[in-house]
């Protein structure tokens, strides 16, 4: 996959933006993180969420990259490549 300025996929017209997480995304995480509903957060976490979970979802440590769907400056999804 060819990375243009740390953006990894846009689709023609779309308002989402693939690209790698930076360290300052550790706030739009934890706005992201917020905005699920308690039953997504069970569903994906097995846990609960705090504070301490935004700081973790943005290290790949030996995972591969972390990746975000990111509209504007709202993430609005997280996956790890």
């Amino acid at each position: 996959m060819m990375r243009t300025q740390g953006v990894l996929a846009r689709a023609p017209g779309a308002a989402v933006e693939i690209r790698s997480a930076g360290p300052d995304d550790g706030e739009r995480i934890r706005r992201f993180l917020a905005e699920l509903s308690p039953r997504t957060r069970h569903l994906r976490f097995l846990t609960a969420v705090d504070e301490g979970m935004a700081g973790a979802l943005l290290e790949a440590t030996g995972r591969g990259d972390v990746l975000l769907a990111v509209t504007g400056e709202r993430v609005v999804g997280h996956a790890v490549e």
